[in-house]
C-alpha cells in the first residue's frame, strides 16, 4: 500500500541565499508566507515515501530551465530522464549526471533512493519516523540567484506533523538557490513540538521518532543557549530558528548524537536510546559558536582559521555551558582529558581535525587564563576577540592571522608569538596553569590510550561479519581474531580505547575479549577536586 509524501520546490529567478552563514550581526531570516497563487515553476520535485520501511523513497523531478548538470551526495538507482524531444541518454559519474545531448526544456528526472544503512546520519526509514536532508536529491548545478517555495503533501499512516530546519507546515518558502537544500533535512512523523517566541524571534525544535528525553526541557535548554550564544558574541539572532531532532536505532555502534548546522536551524540525530548529557550539550553548543565564528577569520593559506573555528569554539562552548550550569565540573574534565590525549597520542604529520581541536581549544584557555593574570584593559581571550570581529564586519573582510597575532603581541609580549606558533598551530604540549578551570579541576598524569579496533570497522546492524583487515601488530590479532573468520555479537565503543571489545567467533562459539589500543602515551589529564560544592566551581 503506497502512502505519497510529496515535497514540490518551485523556482524562479532573482533571490539571494538565506540558509548559508549569516554575517553579524545575525539578520532577520524569517520564511515570507506562502502565496495562494505561486509564480510559475522552474523546478518541481517530487518525493514519495511508503508506509513499507524498507521501500525506497521514489523521486520525480521537472525543470522548466533544464539545466545541463545535476547531482547528488548519495546513492540513486534507476534513473529515467527524458525532455521535449523524448528519452534522454544519462552520463553517471559518481553522484553527477549529465546528458548526452543538449536538453530542450522542460527537463524530467525519476529515480529511486534506496533505503538507508543503520548509520546513515543523512537519511533515516522506520516505523513512524522518515527522514532525509537535501543532498540526497539531484540538484542542479550552477544555480545561483533563485526562489524557492516548498510545498510538502503527507499521506504515511501515522504522520501527524512535517518539519524542516526551514520552516513548519505544508508551505515552506525561502530565498536562496537550489544549492542552499543540500543541509535541509525533512522529518516526518509523530513529532513533539515545542515553541519558544520573545520579541526577536522564535525557537522551533522538533522532534521525531524513538527517545528517552523530554523534547520540551531539551528545547528550553536550546532556547537559552542560543541567547546565551550570541550574549557572549555581543549580538543578538533575530527570526526564526528550527532545530530537528530524529532519532536512529540503538544498533551497532552509532554515537549517542552528532550535531551540524542545517537550513536556518540544526539538525541533531540522536540515538534512541541515548541521554541527553553533554555528548549532545558539547556538539550543539560548539555547532553554535562556530556560526558565529565562520568566516570572520583566515589563516596564512586563506582557509578558515582551524585553530579557532575548530579549537576555541570547543574551549567557547565549555565555558558557556559551564555557567549556564548544564555542563557538570566532572563532565568538563571528562572532554578536557578527551583534548589532551589526543594531543598526547599524534604523531608527526599533517595534524587531523581532531587534532587541530584538541590544540585550539588547550590554547585559548591558557590563552585567556594569561589574560586575566596580566589584567589590564583586556583581561581575557573574548574582549580581545570581539573587537576583531567587529573589524571583520566593518571591513566585509575576514581578519587575518597576523592581525590577531599582533593584538595578542601588543598584550603579551613576544612570548605570546613563539606559543601560538608551537602550541596553537604546531604539536607542543599546551602550557596550562593548574587552575585554568577554575578550583574544582586540577591537572593529573595519566595515561592516554590510543582508540584501534584491529581489523576493518564494519557495517552496523550486521547480524555477522566476516573479518578482513586485521593488523598483525594490533589488539585483535594478539586476542586471536584472523582474516576470514566469522564474528557475531559485536560490541565496541567508537573512540573508547578503556572499554572492551566483545565478540563471538561463530565457528568455535569462542568470545573474545580484548582493549583497543595500539598505543599509549603519559601525558596530563584533569580531575574533579572532591568535596567542593559544584556551585563554586565557575565563577565569573
Amino acid at each position: 500500500m503506497r502512502a505519497p509524501l510529496a515535497l514540490l520546490l518551485l523556482t524562479s529567478c532573482g533571490g539571494v541565499a538565506a540558509s548559508t552563514p549569516p554575517p553579524r550581526p545575525c539578520p532577520t531570516a524569517e520564511a515570507p508566507p506562502p502565496t495562494e497563487r505561486a509564480a510559475p515553476a522552474a523546478l518541481e520535485i517530487t518525493v514519495r515515501a511508503f508506509e513499507d520501511p524498507a521501500a525506497p523513497l521514489e523521486v520525480t523531478t521537472a525543470s522548466l530551465d533544464g539545466a545541463a548538470a545535476w547531482s547528488a551526495r548519495e546513492g540513486f538507482e534507476a534513473l529515467e530522464a527524458s525532455d521535449a524531444q523524448g528519452p534522454l541518454e544519462t552520463v553517471i559519474e559518481g553522484g553527477r549526471v549529465g546528458f548526452e545531448r543538449a536538453i530542450a526544456p522542460p527537463l524530467h528526472l525519476r529515480y529511486r533512493l534506496p533505503p538507508p544503512g543503520s548509520d546513515d546520519e543523512h537519511r533515516g526509514q522506520g516505523r513512524g519516523r522518515t527522514y532525509f536532508d537535501g543532498g540526497a536529491l539531484l540538484l542542479p548545478e550552477g544555480a545561483r540567484e533563485t526562489s524557492i517555495r516548498v510545498a510538502l503533501e503527507v499521506g504515511l499512516p501515522g504522520v501527524d506533523r512535517v518539519v524542516s530546519t526551514l520552516d513548519e507546515g505544508p508551505s515552506q518558502t525561502l530565498e536562496a538557490p537550489p544549492e542552499a537544500l543540500r543541509d535541509v533535512v525533512w522529518a516526518l512523523g509523530r513529532a513533539d513540538l515545542a515553541r519558544f517566541e520573545t520579541r526577536d524571534g522564535f525557537d522551533v525544535v522538533a522532534s521525531v521518532g524513538g527517545r528517552r528525553f523530554d523534547t520540551r526541557w531539551v528545547a528550553a535548554e536550546l532556547a537559552l543557549l542560543r541567547s546565551d550564544v550570541s550574549t557572549w558574541f555581543g549580538q543578538v539572532s533575530p527570526g526564526a530558528h528550527y532545530t530537528v531532532i530524529v532519532s536512529r536505532p540503538a544498533i551497532g555502534r552509532a554515537p549517542p548524537f552528532s550535531a551540524a548546522r542545517s537550513g536556518r536551524g540544526l539538525r541533531l540525530v540522536a540515538r534512541e536510546d541515548a541521554e541527553w548529557s553533554s555528548e549532545a550539550r558539547l556538539p550543539v553548543a560548539q555547532v553554535l559558536v562556530r556560526r558565529w565564528l565562520a568566516g570572520a577569520f583566515v589563516g596564512d593559506d586563506g582557509e578558515a582559521e582551524a585553530w579557532l573555528g575548530l579549537g576555541a569554539s570547543r574551549w567557547i562552548a565549555q565555558s558557556i555551558l559551564t555557567r549556564m550550569g548544564t555542563l557538570t565540573s566532572e563532565e568538563l574534565a571528562r572532554d578536557l582529558t578527551m583534548l589532551e590525549g589526543v594531543v598526547a597520542l599524534a604523531e608527526p604529520g599533517e595534524a587531523t581535525p581532531l587534532e587541530r581541536m584538541a590544540h585550539g581549544a588547550l590554547y585559548a584557555a591558557a590563552l585567556d587564563a594569561r589574560l586575566r593574570a596580566h589584567g589590564g584593559d583586556e583581561p581575557s581571550f573574548r574582549r580581545v576577540l570581539l573587537p576583531l570581529m567587529r573589524e571583520a564586519d566593518d571591513t566585509g573582510a575576514p581578519v587575518p592571522r597576523t592581525t590577531v597575532v599582533a593584538a595578542l603581541q601588543r598584550i603579551l609580549g613576544d612570548a605570546e608569538v613563539t606559543r601560538f606558533e608551537a602550541q596553537a598551530l604546531g604539536a607542543d604540549p599546551v602550557e596550562l596553569p593548574a587552575d585554568a578551570f577554575g578550583p574544582c579541576l586540577r591537572p593529573r598524569t595519566t595515561t592516554h590510550r590510543r582508540f584501534a579496533l584491529g581489523f576493518t570497522a564494519p557495517p552496523m546492524g550486521a547480524e555477522t561479519i566476516e573479518v578482513t583487515g586485521v593488523d598483525p601488530s594490533g589488539p585483535a590479532y594478539r586476542a586471536g581474531l584472523r582474516d576470514g573468520m566469522v564474528i557475531r555479537d559485536l560490541r565496541y565503543v567508537p573512540g573508547d580505547a578503556e572499554t572492551d571489545v566483545e565478540l563471538e567467533v561463530v565457528e568455535t562459539g569462542a568470545r573474545l575479549r580484548f582493549r583497543p589500543s595500539d598505543r599509549s602515551a603519559r601525558g596530563r589529564g584533569w580531575v574533579r577536586v572532591p568535596r567542593l560544592d559544584e556551585d563554586d566551581c565557575f565563577g565569573g
